[in-house]
C-alpha cells in the first residue's frame, strides 16, 4: 500500500512560458535531492491545470499495512495504535510544502489527530464511512459544522488525483464507541463529535 503526496509546482503560474520548463525542472530536482525520492510532474486540477510533483511512500511492512488496510475495510481495530504515529512520521517532512494527500495520507492524518484529541488510549477504532466533498466556506472549521457525517455509511475508493485541489476528505470514525466526523484538506484537519 502506498501514500501519494502531491507538492504544488511553484513554477506553475509564477514563471513565463519560456522559463517554466527550466524552473519546474529545478524545483523537481531540489525536491528529489531533499527527500531522496523520485517525483513526477502530474496535473491535479480539473478544468484549469494545476501542476504538482507526485511521490509515493510505501507502507508495505505489516506494522503499517495491517492497521491502514483494516481501517479502510471498515474493520474494528483494537491494537497497534502506535503504528499511526509512525506512519505519520514517514510523510511529516513533506508537510512544510502544504501537499495534497490521497485517501491513505489523509486517513493517517485524520486518525492521528483523532487519537490526540481523545487524550486516552483507545480500546477500538473503526472507519464507519468515507467520502469526499469540496471546501464550501474556505474555512475547514465552518465546513465541519455544516457537514452531515451521518450520511457517510459506505467507504468510497480513493478519488482520482485530478480532483485533489478541490477535494476535502470526509471521515466518519468510531473511537471507543463514540463517533467523530473528521475533515481533512491538504495538511489541515478538523474534528467534531457527532
Amino acid at each position: 500500500m502506498k501514500i501519494a503526496i502531491y507538492i504544488p509546482d511553484l513554477a506553475w503560474g509564477n514563471s513565463s512560458d519560456e522559463s517554466y520548463e527550466i524552473e519546474s525542472a529545478a524545483n523537481k530536482q531540489a525536491l528529489q535531492k531533499e527527500f531522496s525520492k523520485t517525483f513526477r510532474r502530474v496535473n491535479i486540477g480539473p478544468g484549469a491545470d494545476f501542476l504538482s510533483f507526485e511521490t509515493l511512500i510505501s507502507v508495505s511492512s505489516w506494522w503499517y499495512l495491517g492497521p491502514l488496510a483494516l481501517f479502510f475495510f471498515g474493520k474494528r481495530i483494537r491494537d497497534n495504535f502506535e503504528a499511526w504515529s509512525d506512519m505519520l512520521s514517514k510523510f511529516l517532512p513533506f508537510v512544510e510544502y502544504r501537499p495534497y494527500l490521497d485517501r491513505n495520507g489523509s486517513g493517517i492524518l485524520a486518525v492521528v489527530e483523532l487519537l490526540k484529541s481523545v487524550r486516552e488510549i483507545p480500546t477500538s477504532l473503526q472507519l464507519v464511512g468515507y467520502d469526499t466533498t469540496t471546501l464550501f466556506a474556505d474555512d475547514l472549521d465552518e465546513d465541519l459544522k455544516a457537514y452531515d457525517f451521518l450520511k457517510l455509511t459506505k467507504i468510497r475508493k480513493t478519488p482520482d488525483p485530478l480532483y485533489l485541489t478541490q477535494t476535502v476528505h470526509a471521515f466518519r470514525v468510531k473511537c471507543n464507541d463514540i463517533e467523530f466526523g473528521i475533515l481533512v484538506y491538504r495538511d489541515r484537519v478538523s474534528i467534531r463529535q457527532i
